[in-house]
């Protein structure tokens, strides 16, 4: 009975869609041509708009939208267009298509080249692309598909020669047959960012970690990331969470976050309580602080600082095999200065490691030249 009333209400969307649909595409296309006699791409755009507006009025004008954004991102999948509160259902993932969030601010560059001229440690820094920029290709033709890469390149052409770049999208480009971004989400996997450490491993001085001799637990196989949210778009399969323990090798022995007021709490590299959360990927590195200090076995009296948004949660794990002590802030969430939590002279190397949407923020930076 279930089945049946699922299907009576598919119908009845489907047929409400094809009917607006169609009184909007009156206005984009007419006898096969664009009104103002636009090419075939620029139609195609044209469609894909009116269809991507259409999606938006039904999800926000009908009661339980939740549900129903699920059924019409299987319906338009169904029918081949898999745009959905613009985000792509390309046969095995998720893919976000709005280019415009993610063009690169003009103040990025300048306040990381007056960061590196203050500084006086050796200064890294990584621009990672999203699973839409990796998986460029299976982005619809009026999407550019190389745009997240080339808005990086642009960016590190701008830096000056203190800041040592970390050439992230070349890495991922070369491993993405692999599990290195999740299929609902916008981030890489623990893969991925192991896949880049390797590289961040190297030019830091050390030898990077074995992949064979960590030991992988698997977390979670239900995590449905931020693209399922915008969707509800069941076909996809649930990604997994994976923590990754080095057989043999360092040990943490405390890892202590700190709270905008100086009072502290206990953290973890994997805090398996935030399964349950509403966003399973904050298992990496717990609970959201603005200051994180990691201390581990490494005997080497070596200290690391790590500048980074959400992409770097799962890609600090792995340098602990390094270093005596790293320190993390995270740029989202510190409002004032960097020097609030460290001095950052007291540190021989730096990492600087955000994703490419936090690269769209002019301000995002400010915090390390205050």
């Amino acid at each position: 009975m279930s089945k049946l009333k699922n299907r009576i209400t598919a119908l009845l969307v489907l047929a409400f869609m094809g009917i607006v649909f169609c009184l909007t595409l009156r206005n984009v296309v007419i006898d096969g041509k664009g009104i103002n006699g636009e090419t075939s791409a620029e139609n195609t755009f044209r469609v894909s708009e009116a269809a991507e507006r259409l999606s938006s009025v039904i999800t926000e004008n009908i009661a339980g939208k939740d549900i129903l954004t699920g059924i019409n991102a299987n319906i338009r999948n169904e029918v081949g267009e898999g745009i959905v509160n613009g985000v792509l259902a390309s046969g095995d993932r998720l893919l976000y298509v709005n280019d415009s969030e993610r063009v690169i601010s003009p103040g990025i560059a300048k306040q990381l080249n007056l960061f590196a001229e203050n500084y006086e440690g050796a200064l890294y820094f990584a621009a990672i692309p999203t699973s839409s920029g990796v998986y460029g290709e299976k982005l619809p033709a009026y999407i550019d598909k190389n745009s997240e890469f080339r808005r990086i390149n642009e960016l590190y052409e701008k830096l000056g020669n203190n800041i040592r770049n970390i050439d992230a999208c070349n890495i991922l480009k070369t491993h993405m047959n692999n599990y290195i971004y999740y299929r609902s989400d916008t981030k890489w996997t623990g893969y991925g960012a192991y896949c880049v450490y390797r590289t961040i491993a190297q030019k830091l001085g050390f030898t990077p970690s074995v992949y064979d001799k960590y030991t992988i637990r698997h977390l979670s196989s239900e995590f449905r990331g931020n693209l399922y949210t915008l969707t509800g778009f069941e076909k996809v399969e649930a990604d997994m969470i994976d923590a990754y323990d080095y057989s043999g090798g360092a040990k943490v022995t405390s890892c202590i976050g700190y709270n905008s007021d100086g009072s502290t709490f206990e953290s973890a590299l994997y805090d398996k309580t935030l399964l349950d959360s509403d966003y399973m990927y904050d298992v990496y590195l717990g609970r959201e602080t603005e200051f994180l200090r990691i201390k581990t076995s490494v005997s080497n009296e070596r200290k690391l600082l790590v500048i980074k948004d959400s992409y770097g949660d799962c890609l600090v794990p792995f340098l602990t095999q390094h270093y005596s002590e790293i320190d993390v802030v995270s740029v989202e969430l510190t409002e004032d200065s960097i020097r609030e939590h460290v001095n950052p002279d007291n540190y021989e190397q730096t990492l600087i490691i955000l994703g490419i949407e936090s690269l769209s923020d002019d301000t995002i930076l400010e915090m390390l030249n205050r």
